[in-house]
């Protein structure tokens, strides 16, 4: 009889099974075998053990004279009823110098992971095979077939070792077995040379990023058998095909891999600097319309928003982020020329990386002291502050296998990245008034945001779930530039100030943007480093600003752009600063 409950037994504690039931017995054989046994048996009472798998293949009968058992008698071995397409691989030597030639639609198969990684000889000697494999293919062994599994013996001079599987034949019209037909020569697919080491994914893969996570995954120790994990692997594996004849097309495998590797984390430290650098233009637009006559404690707010676009090339994807919030503070004079406060902004936003799935929101909260002294036409400004951010993101991921029998996997994951941003940032200049209500201002600057992301590991994915690592991601911007201010006359008692600004950014520090991770379901915790879109090295800032003083109030706005290397970032600034 078939048992009745899922494989949760001793024996699959012992031996990996795959999805299904295990038969308890009578176990019918394929009508090609009842000759096998004396008197003429068409079943073996049971399969528990490698003595009843070697019986029930005739192992005796059909390797004579120099017999070999093709299992280990006294391990574990079982017959399973497939609840579902169950994919394994066969290895075999077709051409004419092969010895012996062997063929690609036989009974014998392998889990995959049995065999991944290894070289033909090393395949040889773990398989226990007469011969050196060159070719393997993919077995698929549909829903309700019988695949018997025990663990292989030595022969052939060969050490074997390995688990192996034999299949029965094709899905049978009666129960346990009965009724057996021989598996048709099309379950035998994607056949192709082994290469240097079985069901590597680099090879195909090539470089980038796509080959990051290949290079991982190609590490051992594998995922054990029928886990789900492993069945990742199994997916990956349809996708890794080289044919014998014809060019490969490694666009499938690539774009399956790129899912896996959570390119849209190293793009979030852009994100978490984009929202600190909202927060300091937010700052400095409000120390540049302060009024020079001494006042009491000023207290003053805006609204800020703005966004980013960061162009891929073509390995990495380009970012898009947007996000908004407000920022405020209290400022005091010490002296005519000495100003001083403290800021305090929040941000939200969303981000996501155009062509991959990753998308998700991003928050920051800011406190920033600041200070400027301005004694004359010479000026000095500065800002040291703390930032914090965390973020949600998620990610779907599929990989939907043209062949027919196989639907793929697909994982939604959810990512929670945080991290601490030290901001800090200096200016000088000296303002030249030209007459009219006009003054140009040549100046310099330094402004340096140094984001530390703490290290993290992602939920709802289970296997594929990513374990991020901590990472350092710094942007040193230095600043050349010059600005024209013009006050202009409205009839009231306070002139309209408008500046206009123009500057070069350099980036003083690695504008590449990386992380580092491992899939949780790989046990050989391999990781691999992905590179996200990039940040100009060279860049063209620009800025539009206007104050004006009405009843007692300083109304303040700003637009302030970057450009650089087809990526742009751009934010805006609208405020009030009022006396207590």
């Amino acid at each position: 009889m078939i048992a009745g409950s899922p494989i949760d037994c001793a024996l699959s504690q012992a031996l990996p099974l795959p999805a299904g039931a295990v038969l308890t017995g009578p176990v019918y054989r394929a009508p090609g075998y009842a000759k096998c046994t004396v008197p003429n048996n068409p079943y073996v009472p049971s399969v528990t053990n490698g003595a009843n798998a070697n019986s029930y293949i005739c192992n005796d009968v059909y390797n004579p004279p120099n017999f070999y058992p093709s299992f280990v008698a006294d391990a574990p071995a079982a017959m399973v009823v497939t609840s579902g397409p169950t994919q394994f691989v066969r290895v075999y030597c077709p051409q004419a110098g092969c010895s012996p030639v062997t063929a690609p639609n036989r009974s014998f198969m392998a889990e995959p992971s049995a065999i991944r990684g290894l070289t033909p000889a090393q395949i040889q000697s773990v398989l226990a095979l007469p011969g050196l494999p060159s070719m393997i293919t993919t077995v698929t062994a549909a829903a309700g077939s019988c695949v018997l599994t025990a663990w292989g013996a030595p022969a052939f001079g060969q050490a074997g070792g390995a688990q192996q599987f034999w299949l029965a034949g094709a899905p049978p019209t009666g129960a346990n077995c009965n009724g057996l037909a021989f598996a048709s020569p099309t379950i035998f697919t994607r056949q192709e040379m082994i290469g240097g080491h079985a069901l590597w994914y680099q090879p195909l893969a090539g470089g980038g990023n796509a080959g990051a996570v290949a290079t991982a995954l190609d590490v051992g120790p594998y995922p054990q058998p029928f886990t789900a994990m492993d069945e990742v692997y199994k997916s990956l594996d349809l996708l890794n095909y080289v044919p014998v004849n014809g060019a490969a097309d490694p666009g499938p495998l690539r774009a399956a891999l790129v899912q896996l590797d959570g390119e849209i984390y190293a793009d979030y430290p852009s994100v978490a600097i984009a929202a600190a650098q909202q927060s300091l233009a937010a700052v400095h637009t409000e120390m540049r319309a302060t009024d020079p006559a001494p006042t009491p404690i000023h207290a003053w707010l805006s609204v800020l928003g703005g966004g980013l676009s960061l162009s891929g090339n073509g390995d990495s994807h380009t970012l898009s982020a947007w996000m908004g919030g407000f920022a405020g503070g209290l400022e005091g004079r010490v002296s005519p020329a000495l100003v001083g406060g403290v800021a305090v902004g929040y941000e939200s936003g969303w981000l996501g990386a155009e062509g991959i799935s990753g998308s998700g929101s991003s928050s920051t909260v800011s406190v920033t002291p600041y200070a400027r002294y301005a004694p004359g036409p010479w000026y000095v400004e500065g800002t040291l502050g703390y930032a914090y951010s965390w973020g949600r993101v998620n990610r779907s991921l599929s990989f939907v296998n043209a062949e027919s029998f196989s639907s793929g996997v697909t994982f939604a994951t959810r990512g929670s990245p945080t991290g601490n941003a030290f901001l800090s940032e200096a200016e000088t200049g000296y303002r030249f008034d030209v007459g009219g209500g006009a003054a140009v201002t040549p100046f310099v600057g330094l402004q340096g945001i140094v984001y530390c992301g703490n290290g993290f590991v992602e939920s709802g994915g289970g296997p594929v779930d990513l374990h991020v690592a901590s990472a350092t991601t710094s942007q040193w911007l230095g600043l050349l530039g010059g600005e024209v201010g013009y006050a202009l006359p409205l009839g009231g008692a306070a002139p309209l100030q408008l500046t206009a600004r123009v500057a070069w950014a350099y980036d003083l520090s690695d504008t590449e943007r990386s992380a580092s991770a491992f899939l949780d379901g790989t046990p050989s915790l391999a990781s691999f480093t992905v590179q996200g879109a990039s940040v100009p090295r060279n860049a063209a800032l620009f800025s539009l600003s206007a104050v004006q003083r009405v009843a007692g109030l300083d109304l303040f706005a700003r637009y302030e752009g970057a450009a650089g290397s087809g990526s742009y970032a751009q934010s805006a600034t609208a405020g009030v600063r009022f006396t207590f």
